[in-house]
């Protein structure tokens, strides 16, 4: 399985959008964002593509993320952009609740 990672910032926050590749099927995509210190934040009431797959606390945070892998999907459809548009929703969900 072969990972390819691209980091960058959004309104604030770091994101990542990473793309796997496997010799079993077609590549996918998954968005990912690291909460700040975002208190008392219910990751599960955030809406994105396929629901929260990812909560890992990594060496610089908590990250939380979701992919595109489900039965169905096509890297035609679910994107690098259209994952950049989720994770930019993410966002707005994050700084929605915190206000």
């Amino acid at each position: 399985m072969k990972v390819n990672d691209e980091l960058f910032e959004l309104r604030g926050y770091q994101c990542r959008v990473r793309k796997i590749s496997s010799s079993v099927r077609e590549p996918w995509y998954c968005g990912y964002v690291r909460l700040k210190n975002e208190p008392e934040f219910n990751v599960k009431n955030i809406r994105v593509h396929g629901g929260i797959t990812y909560e890992e606390i990594e060496s610089d945070g908590l990250w939380i993320g979701f992919d595109c892998a489900h039965y169905g999907e096509s890297i035609l459809f679910q994107n690098r952009a259209y994952v950049i548009v989720e994770i930019s929703s993410m966002i707005d969900q994050i700084e929605g609740a915190n206000k």
